[in-house]
């Protein structure tokens, strides 16, 4: 990093000694404006602001570190290739880089916002016995991840380094070793050394959950109406869901109303009030109410300040 990028820096704090710093290496001028950061010894959250004037490259690499971009808006100048393939690739809204792993990055001219997350499995108390098998990804298919949870758990890792609360660096902790055992189940398959627990919900009991709670945010999503789909008495889910996820069954689904409607407010063709609804609130006033409480601001205001 030039001394021209590190003076262009918005809320610059650490981010010259931020580990994602060290771990890129670019000769292009960008502007990059920090709007978070959430940092500790095995991990380093950042919420950026980037504005790219020109085409550019530039060259990811860590040994140790998992490594996620999520890219809220507008996901559309950012391409990358790992050495041995032939030409670079369209990213998506989710991208993952194992430990290990070098990436090319290569972009155009624009403007994007995005949400980085470097972590070290060994160093997330909880993961530091199982034996992770980074090695065993298929790298085509970390360049557009489509993992409902996934995307929810950066979008969480944002909101808290932007807004952090009580025991925020538990909350992240937590959210990185879900997210670590999601990864390895998402590409390397189901037989990852996952360790099985007395009162949690089994793999494919927890996608049946989420699953039908995605499919039915535009309706009244009550705990027995899910618990009758999934086989189980309310006591039975809300209970092993909240041992298994680490919230309520009401949070998960208010927390999923709200990533829902963050991704429809990207279309100026729909109404704030039209948003609301189809992400399963009863009146506009509902929607303002539980959007500004998720995330600070008015949907209008989130609207106009990241779309």
């Amino acid at each position: 990093m030039n001394a021209e990028q590190q003076l262009s820096a918005h809320k610059a704090g650490s981010i010259a000694d931020s580990i994602q710093r060290q771990a890129f290496r670019t000769d292009a001028v960008y502007d990059s404006y920090q709007d978070a950061q959430a940092s500790a010894p095995g991990y380093d959250i950042e919420v950026h602001k980037l504005n790219l004037p020109t085409s550019g490259r530039g060259v990811y690499y860590s040994e140790r570190h998992c490594f996620l971009e999520y890219v809220e808006a507008p996901g559309h100048c950012l391409s990358a290739r790992y050495p041995d393939s032939d030409e670079p690739r369209s990213i998506g809204q989710l991208i993952f880089i194992p430990p290990g792993f070098e990436l090319e990055w290569c972009w155009e001219k624009g403007v994007q916002r995005t949400v980085t997350c470097m972590f070290e499995v060994e160093r997330i108390a909880i993961l530091s016995g199982y034996d992770w098998r980074w090695d065993a990804v298929d790298v085509a298919r970390t360049f557009d991840i489509q993992n409902s949870y996934l995307l929810m758990g950066m979008r969480k890792l944002g909101e808290e380094a932007c807004r952090p609360g009580f025991a925020s660096e538990l909350q992240i902790e937590n959210t990185l070793a879900l997210m670590a055992v999601e990864l390895q189940r998402e590409f390397v398959g189901r037989s990852a050394p996952v360790a099985a627990s007395c009162g949690r919900l089994s793999t494919c009991q927890l996608k049946r959950v989420r699953d039908y709670i995605y499919a039915s945010l535009g309706d009244e999503l009550s705990v027995d109406r899910i618990a009758r789909h999934c086989d189980l008495s309310e006591r039975e889910l809300s209970e092993q869901f909240k041992n298994t996820v680490g919230m309520t069954l009401r949070q998960f689904v208010a927390m999923a109303r709200v990533d829902r409607a963050k991704l429809l407010l990207a279309d100026p063709r729909l109404m704030v009030k039209q948003v609301g609804y189809e992400c399963g609130f009863k009146g506009a006033a509902a929607f303002v109410a539980a959007f500004r409480k998720a995330t600070g601001v008015t949907p209008a205001e989130y609207r106009k300040r990241y779309m």
